[in-house]
């Protein structure tokens, strides 16, 4: 066609083109979305799991897999926001009371912070896959441990002999 003989975009054609333009910021933005597994369970596994997982939890509430963090302990879920003032996984973490994890405790960074209010305010979705206890995802290192020997029968550094270190269980050394 020559310049002269162009068609103008008529309204249907400008709606499509919004329309998809719109649906495409929608699913950049879901994408960006911070993932349970990937982002969110190593914060709670790091900061949390300590109190809120295994056999004795406290205040009822177990942040081992998504199905018992949704849950909730003695206070309801700590997903749902309530009175307006957002989810009280994200109240406590900012410092509100009861303020966890407690001050004596490591605390998370703000960015790491922000990541889990940015999840909560998304929806705070649950895993894409099976949902696994984020104790699962823990890594532990084998650690050489170099054993010391009596003085008297102290071989040299070079004959030393080296056990494995276990965060979860400790080989008796002999």
């Amino acid at each position: 066609m020559t310049p002269s003989k162009q068609r103008p975009i008529t309204p249907a054609a400008l709606f499509s083109l919004g329309m998809l333009s719109f649906l495409s910021i929608g699913k950049c933005a879901e994408q960006t979305l911070p993932d349970f597994h990937r982002d969110i369970a190593p914060i709670l596994r790091d900061y949390c799991a300590g109190c809120h997982a295994g056999k004795e939890i406290e205040a009822e509430l177990s942040v081992e897999t998504f199905a018992s963090l949704k849950k909730g302990g003695e206070s309801g879920s700590p997903l749902t926001e309530k009175d307006g003032k957002g989810a009280l996984l994200g109240r406590v973490m900012r410092g509100e009371k009861p303020k966890m994890p407690p001050k004596k405790e490591p605390q998370p960074t703000a960015a790491e912070i922000r990541l889990v209010e940015e999840w909560l305010k998304g929806g705070a979705p649950g895993p894409t896959g099976e949902d696994v206890s984020i104790l699962s995802m823990l890594h532990i290192p084998d650690i050489p441990l170099k054993t010391r020997e009596s003085k008297s029968s102290q071989p040299s550094r070079s004959h030393r002999t080296e056990k494995p270190w276990r965060a979860l269980g400790i080989e008796r050394l002999k």
